[in-house]
């Protein structure tokens, strides 16, 4: 993934074309500000220099950095020393001289682009990778306000003994104090690794360059597809093989139990421990007795008619009553009801009998 992003970030530096437009001047806080004193003996060049901290954190001098003699002046070399320093917060005693040749190229560069602010983004840096010219303070990293980079570039490399980097990816332009000249193309971007190679890529670069892209884009929507089927199927298999199950008891030993499965099947059963006839008999046809029995010892009296204790049973046949269940639950209601009333009618005639009352029998003659 990260040779993804680092190519996109290559490709899509293809596109801001080999010049950055021009910059207007910066109008930010300057933290300091500092002229060189001026002598009536010589004219002298005064070259201002910006070092930028942040976007917003500046720090600003004006001075002439050769002496009459064109010299490197050791005031100047002080002062453009301490803003080559290595952090903002670096105190004085720690900053290291930069090379004097270093100001000889800054006087030559302000004379070929007059009255154009030269920046500065990076100096001496203690903790760059060996070899680099800005451990010793030979080196710095800069740009002309509102000059394009290739310009700078292009008068830099006319200077005798200078190394010059060209950046076509960042801001900056590399200079430093060498034997020899130099001169290389580096295409990476800020924090990337050096990327050496012609500017602009050959078609045969940039092709290869786009398959590559292209490779990097169909693996990963591959493996993006991928994982959204496996997360689909592995969803699909947990809402499939869940089971719900319920069960209803009754006291009368009856049970009705329903079970539900993820493969889309329900079975259900209902069981009774007693036979129950699907139709109840009419209570029409049920025997009602009375039995009555006479007792000596006379524990007991009938508080109504005063005669000796009477043990009366009465039994009517009556269907048991299923569980509550789904099966016609409306024709097991109506045989219920008309079994209690029947029930209520012999109970009333029994009753009338203790009392004396004459009671109207369907098998007593009518007088």
């Amino acid at each position: 993934m990260a040779g993804l992003v680092a190519t996109l970030a290559f490709v899509s530096l293809l596109a801001r074309g080999q010049t950055e437009p021009s910059r207007p001047d910066r109008d930010t806080a300057t933290v300091e500000t500092t002229v060189s004193p001026q002598s009536d003996e010589c004219p002298r060049r005064v070259v201002e220099l910006v070092r930028v901290w942040a976007p917003q954190r500046l720090e600003r001098v004006r001075l002439a950095l050769l002496d009459c003699d064109a010299r490197p002046d050791p005031t100047a070399l002080e002062a453009v020393s301490r803003l080559a320093r290595p952090r903002f917060e670096t105190p004085p005693e720690q900053t290291v001289r930069l090379h004097p040749g270093l100001l000889e190229r800054l006087d030559a560069l302000a004379a070929r682009f007059p009255g154009r602010p030269i920046e500065i983004y990076s100096g001496h840096r203690p903790e760059a990778r060996r070899g680099s010219r800005h451990r010793t303070g030979h080196a710095l990293d800069i740009g002309v306000v509102s000059v394009p980079r290739e310009d700078v570039v292009a008068f830099a490399r006319t200077l005798p003994g200078t190394g010059v980097g060209y950046y076509p990816n960042s801001r900056m332009t590399h200079i430093d104090v060498r034997e020899r000249s130099a001169f290389w193309i580096d295409r990476s971007g800020p924090g990337e690794p050096p990327d050496y190679g012609p500017w602009p890529p050959s078609p045969a670069e940039i092709g290869a360059v786009r398959n590559e892209l292209l490779a990097a884009v169909s693996s990963a929507l591959q493996t993006l597809r991928a994982g959204l089927a496996a997360t689909f199927t592995d969803s699909a298999s947990d809402s499939g093989s869940g089971s719900a199950s319920a069960s209803v008891s009754d006291s009368d030993s009856g049970s009705a139990s329903v079970t539900a499965s993820g493969s889309g099947s329900a079975s259900a059963s209902d069981s009774d421990s007693g036979s129950v006839p699907d139709s109840v008999s009419d209570p029409a046809s049920d025997s009602d007795s009375d039995s009555t029995s006479a007792s000596d010892s006379g524990s007991d009296s009938d508080p109504e008619s005063g005669s000796p204790a009477a043990s009366r049973s009465h039994s009517s046949a009556t269907a048991p009553v299923r569980p509550p269940s789904d099966h016609a639950p409306r024709a097991r209601g109506r045989s219920e009801m008309r079994s209690d009333s029947r029930t209520d009618e012999g109970a009333k005639r029994r009753s009338g009998a203790r009392r004396g009352v004459v009671v109207d029998h369907p098998d007593r003659p009518r007088m």
